[in-house]
């Protein structure tokens, strides 16, 4: 209380600091034992749905998209040809072979228009010295992703309910959490590390919103200090 308002703002910040900190170490212990995302130049099918175009014309799963680096410039070919017959030359088993599908206008919820599930990354074991940095990277990299997820879904929320939409069917409490908990502690002790650090992120998000109780409304409060020019009664 008798601190500087800097110094009371970093004390502030420390919490969501370390919920920060330990979703990077989390997903760095991950990526460090399965081994680090890396591009590959190719575009490989990871999943094909039942009854899609893809799995008519005999898309099958580990074939690779020829003349396409990135899963972004396969999807942005398909956006473009909704509707229309395209033709895709993929190769497999160490063959090549061509097929013609006509992406789906209005596919099916969770599917794609081709409906395939694509990956242009694959994991890969670096040397020993190399893998603990890089991990921290990649984690980093993740522990962001995350953040600016899960930001995003509360902002979609915030604006579902003031818009008279209710409360979306995936949000859970912690009886929710329990549950998904000991379903993602069946996969292994990886997947249980990296819902941790899901989780932690989810903290991070949740404390520094401008809300009463929660850090980011005690800085709120700070702001007010440092406008008004005096310190507000502690009540």
């Amino acid at each position: 209380w008798e601190k500087p308002i800097w110094q009371r703002a970093v004390v502030l910040l420390a919490g969501v600091f370390g919920n920060f900190v330990l979703g990077v170490v989390l997903f760095g212990i991950v990526y460090s034992v399965m081994g680090v995302p890396t591009q590959m130049g190719k575009v490989k099918v990871v999943g094909v749905a039942d009854g899609s175009p893809a799995a008519e014309v005999g898309v099958m799963d580990g074939d690779v998209v020829k003349g396409f680096e990135k899963t972004e410039e396969l999807i942005e070919y398909i956006g473009e040809n909704k509707g229309k017959e395209i033709l895709l030359i993929l190769l497999g088993e160490g063959e090549e072979r061509e097929v013609k599908l006509v992406p789906r206008v209005d596919p099916p919820e969770g599917e794609g228009s081709v409906g395939v599930l694509l990956s242009d990354t694959e994991l890969v074991k670096l040397p020993w010295y190399q893998m603990p940095v890089k991990s921290v990277v990649v984690g980093t990299r993740e522990a962001y992703s995350w953040g600016k997820e899960i930001a995003g879904g509360l902002g979609k929320m915030v604006t579902g309910l003031v818009a008279g939409e209710g409360m979306p069917e995936d949000v859970a409490g912690p009886v929710g959490i329990y549950k998904v908990s000991a379903q993602v502690n069946e996969m292994g002790w990886l997947a249980s590390l990296q819902f941790m650090g899901i989780l932690s992120m989810n903290l991070a998000v949740l404390n520094i919103l401008p809300l009463p109780a929660l850090d980011g409304g005690r800085l709120v409060f700070l702001g007010l200090e440092m406008i008004i020019g005096k310190k507000l009664k502690n009540k």
